[in-house]
C-alpha cells in the first residue's frame, strides 16, 4: 500500500449496452476512498506454447 485516503467525490457513469448501471437513480455521494497499491500476482505455469512451431 502505497497511499490511501477519503475525501469529496465525485460519481461519472457511462452508459453501456450491455451494462445498464448508469440508468440507476443516485441520490447523494457521500464519500469516496482512494487507494494506490502496488499488486503482484504469482507467477503463472505456461499451459500450451501456441508459438513453439
Amino acid at each position: 500500500m502505497k497511499g490511501a485516503w477519503a475525501g469529496p467525490a465525485r460519481l461519472e457513469l457511462v452508459p453501456h449496452v450491455n451494462c445498464r448501471v448508469a440508468d440507476l437513480p443516485v441520490r447523494k455521494v457521500l464519500y469516496g476512498r482512494h487507494l494506490i497499491a502496488d499488486l503482484t500476482l504469482p507467477y503463472g505455469r505456461v499451459l500450451h506454447d501456441y508459438l513453439a512451431g
